[in-house]
C-alpha cells in the first residue's frame, strides 16, 4: 500500500504546478519564470559587450567632435584596444570565480565584437578612410586579444587567480 505524502507548497503558498516536470516545479520562482536570475542585465557577457559597445562608440563619436583628438596618429587604434582591456576587464568583474581559459575566451569575444561594431561606427561617420571590409579584422583581433588580456588582468586582479 502507498503511503500519500501530503503535498508541499511553493513558495507563492499555492500547490505546485504538477503539470510540468519536477525539476522546473522545483526551480519555479514567485515572479512566474524558471529562471529569473537569467536575464540579459545579469549575463556577464552581454553586460561588457553592451560596455564596450558604449565606450568605442564614445570613442568615435569624440574623435568625430574633436578633430585634434581624431587626427593623432592611431589613436583610434591605440584608445581601442585599451578600451578592449577595460571590456575583458569588465567581463571577469561581472562574472566571479570564473576560471582562467573562460575569463580570457569571454574578455576576447565582447572585446573583440565590441571592437568591430565600434570600427563599423566609424565607417558610417566617415572616420575610416579607404575602408576595404577585410579592414575589420584588425579591430576584432587587437580587440580579442586585449579583452582576453584584460579578463586575465581582471581574475588576478579578483584574487581568483592561480592557487
Amino acid at each position: 500500500m502507498a503511503v500519500e505524502r501530503p503535498i508541499r507548497l511553493d513558495t507563492r503558498g499555492t500547490e505546485p504546478d504538477l503539470s510540468t516536470p519536477a525539476l522546473h516545479r522545483a526551480e519555479q520562482r514567485p515572479c512566474g519564470r524558471l529562471y529569473p536570475e537569467e536575464t540579459m542585465v545579469s549575463n556577464p557577457m552581454a553586460r561588457s559587450t553592451i560596455a564596450g559597445v558604449v565606450m568605442q562608440s564614445l570613442m568615435v563619436v569624440i574623435g568625430n567632435f574633436v578633430p585634434s583628438v581624431g587626427s593623432i596618429p592611431n589613436f583610434y587604434a591605440i584608445a581601442g584596444a585599451l578600451l578592449s582591456v577595460v571590456t575583458g576587464f569588465l567581463f571577469t568583474k561581472w562574472s566571479p570565480g570564473v576560471q582562467a581559459g573562460k575569463a580570457a575566451t569571454g574578455g576576447a569575444i565582447a572585446a573583440g565584437s565590441s571592437g568591430v561594431i565600434g570600427g563599423v561606427i566609424a565607417v558610417v561617420t566617415g572616420q575610416w578612410p579607404g575602408f576595404q571590409l577585410i579592414q575589420l579584422a584588425f579591430p576584432a583581433i587587437s580587440g580579442a586579444v586585449a579583452g582576453g588580456l584584460g579578463a586575465l588582468v581582471g581574475r588576478m586582479a579578483s584574487g581568483s587567480g592561480a592557487k
